[in-house]
């Protein structure tokens, strides 16, 4: 038997809620509104996405955020992507890298 110890960072509820309401429902990397593919199904969905990897953040310190700053909305496909880069804050690079805008 393994035991593993995890850090856990205590999100604030409703962030996610104010930043969609901020930033809207359409991917700000592809264009996407997954409710032009999905119909019903994709209506109001959108991934809210750090800006500042929470990896990086102290354990311990308190943050404050700006939701216009700090954050932004992805489709599920670039938020994966955005991750898989070298700098996850960077979203204009994500941009950059889209071959064929999506939306």
């Amino acid at each position: 038997m393994k035991n593993r110890l995890h850090r856990k960072i205590e999100r604030r509820g409703g962030v996610s809620a104010k930043v969609k309401r901020h930033h809207g429902m359409r991917c700000q990397a592809c264009g996407l509104l997954l409710s032009d593919c999905y119909g019903a199904l994709g209506e109001g969905y959108i991934e809210a996405h750090h800006r500042v990897p929470l990896s990086s953040l102290e354990p311990g310190k308190k943050v404050s955020y700006d939701i216009e700053r700090d954050f932004c909305v992805l489709c599920p496909n670039c938020h994966r992507m955005i991750h898989r880069s070298e700098d996850p804050s960077d979203l204009g690079a994500l941009r950059s890298v889209l071959s064929t805008p999506c939306a």
